[in-house]
């Protein structure tokens, strides 16, 4: 609504004075939002001493054992009676970069599964590319690992997303490979103790 705008028959002095009363209404609007919106800010702002410094994370926290949950489609339920399946794997340096060997259920190692590159991030990640083959008679993943830490439990995680095929597909929505890991101790199992 334009304040000077005339109304049929109304004098010019009382939309001068309608002009006045909207200008001030303005003012007061503009002078409430200065004083509100910095110290709604300082409310909710936390105090410098208060913030966790950012653990970086360095590529050479990747070494190590780590354990969890995978997902991926039906089929791979299906082996684990319909339940999310176990992955435990020992991540160590290797002439590809890093390699993973598989740990079998009683703790022995199983076969090299995982080689990735040096990964690329900043002080809050690390990410990796490389190739995941979990049973070999089966085609093997193109995956990205993302190693960071835990805001509130400051410890480490590792998930994995995996494609079949030659590259990432980022645009899907899901993957035919999905993994949570959390580090449960030192890797034992290095490529030159790998069974196959």
């Amino acid at each position: 609504m334009n304040p000077k705008a005339s109304r049929k028959g109304e004098p010019p002095a009382k939309i001068e004075a309608r002009a006045r009363n909207f200008g001030s209404g303005c003012a007061i609007a503009v002078s409430l939002m200065v004083l509100i919106v910095p110290s709604a800010y300082g409310a909710f702002a936390a105090d410098e001493k208060d913030v966790a410094p950012r653990a970086n994370v360095e590529a050479s926290a990747l070494a190590g054992r780590w354990s969890g949950n995978y997902f991926g489609y039906a089929a791979v339920r299906e082996r684990c009676g319909g339940q999310p399946c176990t992955l435990t794997i020992d991540l160590s340096p290797c002439a590809s970069g890093w390699c993973g060997v598989l740990v079998n259920e009683e703790g022995g190692c199983g076969g090299l599964a995982m080689t990735v590159q040096a990964g690329k991030g900043d002080e809050t990640y690390r990410q990796f590319d490389g190739h995941l083959t979990l049973d070999p008679k089966a085609a093997s993943y193109t995956i990205q690992a993302t190693l960071w830490t835990e805001a509130e439990s400051k410890k480490p995680r590792l998930g994995i997303i995996g494609d079949t095929g030659k590259e990432m597909m980022f645009m899907r929505r899901s993957f035919p490979f999905q993994a949570e890991l959390s580090r449960a101790g030192d890797a034992v199992c290095t490529s030159e103790k790998a069974t196959s």
